[in-house]
């Protein structure tokens, strides 16, 4: 990681912009997924294990309830 003093390690910040331009990647798994089924998610009232086993139906095989809290936490409750 660049830092100014090389025997310093770096301060939060350097090491923020670091990580962020380093990273090519969605930094959450549910970023990763299409648009449209996270819209579908977030319209459903279906349960985050229900989710899961829809998203791995669509060839999400690393979907786990975990990941799927994200969304669902924010959902809005009827």
């Amino acid at each position: 990681m660049p830092g100014e003093d090389v025997d310093e390690p770096a301060g939060l910040e350097d090491f923020v912009r670091w990580d962020a331009a380093g990273r090519g990647r969605p930094r959450r798994w549910v970023d990763q997924l299409d648009a449209h089924v996270v819209e579908q998610i977030m319209e459903s009232q279906a349960p985050p294990s229900v989710i899961v086993r829809w998203l791995e139906s669509l060839g999400y095989e690393d979907a786990t309830v975990a990941k799927v809290k994200v969304l669902t936490s924010t959902r809005v409750r009827l």
